[in-house]
């Protein structure tokens, strides 16, 4: 997962080219060409700059030293060995660990994750040339720019939301229109609402949540004899790549959250549950895997209640489910972008935007800006300025 975040920053091209801040009008084509230039840097480099998060690489092996791309190395997210090359079926690969069975080579200045070196503890890694590809690291590495850094304490609202039901029998069902229909007993069946939501690119690997709000919409559509209670439980099963029967008895064996009593007046009322202690962690650790799932039912064992949750296509968007995740970074910056490449994106980003200006140039696309058609092509190390070329190829690989 790479970021699209330039070097610098559009403030900073502003106040390089003489636009006032408030002066709004080509801050698109700004941010354009910033982040175009900053690819191009990147091209002539040879490699990712820019940080790159859950990036996964593998290896030839052989060796007892492996060489990152994207260094430096913030954090090694998982390191695993296969001869099979099957680095996702339990059995088939074997899970490293830091500092017993591999450590990351600290720089000439003693930092951790400087070179982009992974050292193998007493031998070398798996795999020859013969036999390449044996060693899978998923890590996070590069330079974190400011606009990753303005957002890392902040609130991420989850909205890429899988929704649906689950009956007894394992069987999905879609919701309704009036959103995901759940009951306690037959003759409906015990039905469970499941919602599904994705990590994406709003939570990034590296930022921890420190407080989570699940923000739902639910009615009873018959009043029952007893005050209705809906649960919510946290599911350790993927409905994307689970069956309705596993799911169901993922529910059975789901850590339990919160139950909570339902108004049963007919009418859509909004549930708020904020997630507390070691509640957070769970919806944590299973958000870094990639998504979390939670279930929704009703306790009652009452023919006559019958609850009603907003589904994702609500047609009243308000009414939508949301889950929002505070979060702040795991680990203080040790790697901001270096002053030569801010520097260096700033010098080629103002060297197109002028150009752009000067009359007659008026077939920018080969010259590796953007025009307004949408045509864009990164420069090569040769066609940047060569004070731009020089850094850049600075940042290139040498092993």
């Amino acid at each position: 997962m790479a970021n699209n975040w330039a070097f610098a920053t559009l403030a900073e091209l502003k106040q390089r080219i003489g636009i006032a801040a408030a002066d709004a009008s080509d801050d698109a084509l700004l941010t354009s060409l910033l982040d175009l230039t900053a690819g191009s840097i990147e091209s002539a480099a040879g490699r990712p700059l820019r940080r790159c998060h859950a990036r996964a690489e593998y290896f030839t092996g052989g060796a007892a030293v492996i060489q990152l791309d994207a260094y430096p190395i913030a954090k090694v997210h998982s390191v695993r060995e296969s001869a099979t090359r099957n680095f996702d079926t339990v059995g088939a690969y074997q899970e490293l660990v830091e500092g017993t069975d591999f450590v990351v080579d600290p720089g000439p200045g003693g930092q951790y994750g400087e070179t982009g070196q992974l050292r193998r503890i007493g031998g070398r890694w798996l795999g020859s040339k013969v036999a390449p590809g044996c060693v899978r690291v998923v890590y996070t590495g590069g330079y974190k720019t400011d606009g990753e850094a303005a957002m890392e304490n902040g609130t991420a609202n989850l909205t890429d939301v899988l929704d649906f039901c689950v009956d007894e029998d394992g069987t999905f069902r879609s919701e309704t229109e009036e959103g995901l229909f759940v009951t306690a007993t037959p003759p409906e069946a015990r039905r469970r609402g499941v919602l599904r939501f994705a990590m994406g690119n709003d939570l990034l690997p590296v930022w921890r949540p420190i407080a989570v709000t699940l923000r739902i919409y639910a009615k009873f559509m018959l009043p029952p004899s007893v005050g209705p209670m809906l649960r919510l439980l946290s599911i350790d099963k993927d409905p994307q790549v689970c069956s309705g029967p596993d799911i169901y008895a993922a529910i059975g064996d789901a850590d339990d959250l919160l139950a909570f009593t339902a108004i049963a007046d007919g009418e859509y009322h909004a549930v708020t549950v904020v997630f507390v202690f070691d509640d957070i962690d769970l919806v944590a650790a299973r958000l870094s895997a990639g998504a979390t799932c939670l279930s929704l039912g009703v306790d009652q064992q009452d023919l006559d209640s019958e609850l009603y949750v907003a589904s994702s296509r609500h047609s009243t968007l308000a009414y939508r489910p949301s889950l929002a995740v505070q979060h702040r970074p795991l680990f203080p910056n040790a790697f901001p972008v270096p002053d030569d490449l801010r520097n260096a994106n700033l010098l080629q980003a103002v060297h197109e935007y002028m150009t752009r200006r000067t009359p007659g140039m008026i077939s920018q696309a080969t010259r590796g800006t953007i025009m307004p058609s949408g045509a864009s092509y990164l420069k090569t190390a040769a066609d940047l300025l060569p004070e731009v070329q020089r850094i850049a190829l600075g940042y290139r690989r040498l092993f």
